[in-house]
């Protein structure tokens, strides 16, 4: 048997370990999706140095660390400047995107209704443009 350390030997002391396992997993959830949000476009731009189709994968320069420069890396992905990351068409439909859900978020007819109670007390509100939509509260 693993004795961990947020176990308790009474129930009081167990309900209260719990409710801190419990805060604390939150944290880590709340950790998941910052590291989900960040990490994960800094991953696809570390695979697109690392691997691609003009040196293969990986890189040649990334397999000996000792000799590693910047320099040699950029020779080693064909490396033409910044200009050819970011697609201006794409940027600029993505921008659109999102202007016109905000469009639509403002003005579709919603109804409005509040959420579950959170633990500060309040409760958000949320909007819904669906007829088939039933709430219960």
């Amino acid at each position: 048997m693993i004795l961990l350390p947020f176990m308790a030997t009474s129930l009081v002391d167990r309900k209260y370990s719990n409710h801190v396992l419990m805060m604390q997993l939150t944290h880590v959830y709340s950790l998941g999706t910052l590291g989900i949000t960040l990490g994960l476009p800094t991953l696809v731009y570390a695979f697109l140095f690392a691997c691609n189709d003009v040196s293969g994968c990986p890189a040649p320069s990334l397999l000996s660390p000792k000799t590693f420069t910047l320099d040699k890396l950029k020779q080693d992905i064909n490396w033409q400047g910044w200009h050819t990351f970011i697609n201006p068409n794409a940027f600029y439909a993505t921008l659109g995107w999102y202007a016109f859900s905000l469009l639509l978020y403002t003005i579709l007819p919603a109804t409005e209704v509040e959420g579950t109670a959170l633990r500060s007390g309040g409760r958000l509100k949320y909007r819904f443009n669906s007829k088939s939509v039933h709430c219960v509260t």
